[in-house]
């Protein structure tokens, strides 16, 4: 008698294949699709940023900047939102909702120091423009 098709066994061991396949691959994808998340959140805060340090070159507020190292003023997202600098919101990757505009955006005045800016490169939060450091509180 010549049967055709896949026996039980057979069945259960490719079923069994892909399940571990599956418990394989699905960190790894977990884990990209973080790495990316953190990648985008960084780069909305480096945009923040940049809004800040183009809105600070504004007659307005250039005439507050800080003078003297180590002095520091603070201004808010929304108030960069309000200069136009930037035109939307921006939203959290991680979480998936955007920035409240009460966030801080600090701008101190700093000589600029190549070990310290190395450091500060790391983090996505604060960066030099100039002699100045903005750093991004939320």
């Amino acid at each position: 008698m010549n049967k055709k098709g896949f026996t039980l066994i057979e069945l259960l061991g490719v079923i069994v294949i892909i399940a571990l396949l599956v418990l394989i691959s699905v960190p790894i994808v977990n884990n990209i699709v973080n790495k990316s998340k953190k990648q985008i959140k960084n780069s909305n805060i480096i945009t923040i940023l940049d809004a800040a340090y183009a809105y600070s070159l504004d007659e307005e507020i250039d005439l507050a900047m800080p003078a003297n190292v180590g002095d520091s003023i603070t201004v808010t997202l929304d108030e960069v939102k309000k200069s136009g600098h930037l035109k939307k919101n921006i939203t959290n990757a991680e979480t998936n909702e955007p920035y409240d505009d009460s966030c801080i955006i600090t701008i101190t005045k700093k000589s600029y120091d190549k070990d310290e800016a190395d450091a500060i490169a790391e983090d996505a939060n604060k960066k030099f423009y100039n002699d100045y450091l903005f750093a991004f509180g939320c």
